[in-house]
């Protein structure tokens, strides 16, 4: 599945990359 972050109103796409999505999500604070 792709991910999504969101930061400052801006939306960008990202591949899957497994959990590394979820360590950007956690340093945005998303």
């Amino acid at each position: 599945m792709p991910g999504k972050l969101r930061a400052d109103g801006i939306e960008f796409d990202f591949p899957d990359f497994g959990p590394a999505l979820d360590d950007l999500r956690q340093a945005t604070g998303n």
